[in-house]
């Protein structure tokens, strides 16, 4: 009977213990959830807060041909890297609703081309497409020594941005 008792204890002990490591685990785990969703990092936090005044609407390369909304007064920034020779040049904005502010170069750049970052803000209702064209100039030598102009391969970025009134309260 005593062995009984301790057995059952220890079985007891046992299973507060792994309660409590499952308890740990699940805090965590919750814990983690909260901050992938609650915007320190998650892709779908930023696509949902990108049409609310007041946050950034932040593109680069890996949107070109994409859609995306955008309230009247939100900024937008485009920031493209190229890798090789050249470099973007000016934007075509197809309609009013998006207005250029400025185009620059990042602070930090990287070794292989350089990252130009491009600024815009929604100004009314409506729909517009950017269109931005990366421009090579240059020479290179074909490989049986023939030199020719460099032909860009870089298509341009574009996107679409389908601008909304601000919403009431």
């Amino acid at each position: 009977m005593a062995i009984y008792r301790q057995s059952s204890r220890w079985h007891a002990r046992n299973r507060v213990r792994a309660i409590q490591r499952h308890s740990r685990s699940a805090v965590l785990l919750l814990v983690g959830l909260l901050w992938i969703f609650h915007g320190k990092g998650s892709a779908q936090n930023a696509a949902s807060q990108s049409s609310v005044p007041g946050y950034v609407l932040s593109l680069d390369n890996r949107n070109s041909g994409q859609r995306v909304t955008a309230t009247v007064g939100q900024p937008i920034q485009i920031t493209l890297q190229t890798i090789g020779p050249g470099q973007y040049v000016s934007p075509q904005i197809s309609s009013q609703a998006i207005r250029f502010v400025s185009a620059g170069f990042a602070e930090k750049q990287n070794p292989g081309g350089p990252r130009q970052i491009y600024r815009f803000r929604a100004v009314s209702e409506g729909e517009a497409h950017i269109s931005i064209p990366h421009e090579a100039k240059g020479k290179v030598t074909t490989p049986d020594g023939v030199e020719s102009p460099y032909k860009d391969l870089i298509p341009p970025f574009a996107v679409t941005i389908r601008v909304h009134g601000q919403q009431k309260p």
